[in-house]
């Protein structure tokens, strides 16, 4: 795949990722191949989507960008440029909440540790993270805990803590997946916002291509732990190449 594309268009890439799990038994060893040479940009300002069937190796591409892959994953690649601070939004932003801490403190803590900001220095960018990304009331929601929060607000105040890491590269897997409609709306719109305005890359890996045709500017499929397509959404939507692409996308455009 890699002849597909020149990865000095692109702020950050990664190329020739090949991931491969390594797993022993008492009695034997096994290999098995997760990701083989894959390679992708990112562009700040940009959104870089990753589809593909369930199965297809989007979660492991996401956890070789976060550096969380299992213990048991070998991961190699050719060249590698990305930034320092990553932030990641995963499927279920409730599960990444403390439940008896305010929601609003949980942002204070990064801005703590990350800024070394002050408690009511951390409260007032924390209040104004908030009503940046439409998380209103602010100062209700702020002193609310994660059981009193909807999904979408729960996958924005993730986004609120990526912002206060002063994260670079924003990692979001399948964050809609458990939203109803109205809330992926919401959540898509923020990651769009803080994106363009903040000039952060954005990797956005999920299996729903309406949400890509709306927020991605390049996308990446995946099949079986390959790359089979890459390439401007645009391009790829009006003249997908390969037939895989063509069946995920019913060759209807955007």
């Amino acid at each position: 795949m890699t002849k597909w594309w020149n990865p000095n268009q692109f702020d950050y890439y990664v190329t020739d990722l090949t991931v491969t799990y390594r797993r022993r038994t008492h009695t034997s060893a096994a290999s098995e191949l997760i990701l083989c040479s894959v390679s992708l940009g990112l562009n700040r300002g940009q959104v870089t989507a990753v589809i593909g069937e369930s199965g297809s190796g989007k979660t492991t591409l996401a956890q070789a960008f976060l550096g969380a892959l299992p213990t048991f994953a070998v991961a190699t690649y050719a060249q590698r440029r990305l930034p320092e601070r990553l932030g990641f939004i995963q499927q279920e932003a409730h599960a990444s909440l403390h439940p008896t801490v305010k929601v609003g403190e949980q942002v204070n803590d990064v801005l703590a540790t990350a800024q070394g900001l002050s408690p009511t220095a951390a409260r007032t960018l924390t209040l104004s993270l908030f009503n940046e990304l439409g998380l209103t009331p602010a100062e209700q929601l702020y002193d609310r805990y994660a059981h009193q929060i909807s999904g979408g607000q729960a996958q924005r105040i993730a986004l609120a803590r990526a912002l206060a890491m002063n994260a670079e590269l924003l990692i979001a897997d399948e964050p809609t997946s458990q939203l109803d409609m109205v809330a992926q709306a919401e959540a898509v719109k923020a990651i769009d916002k803080i994106t363009r305005e903040r000039g952060l890359s954005t990797l956005f890996v999920t299996h729903n291509l309406a949400l890509v045709a709306e927020l991605a500017d390049w996308v990446l499929v995946l099949k079986e732990g390959q790359a089979v397509e890459w390439g401007a959404v645009l391009d790829v939507w009006h003249k997908p190449q390969h037939p895989y692409t063509k069946q995920l996308i019913g060759g209807t455009g955007l």
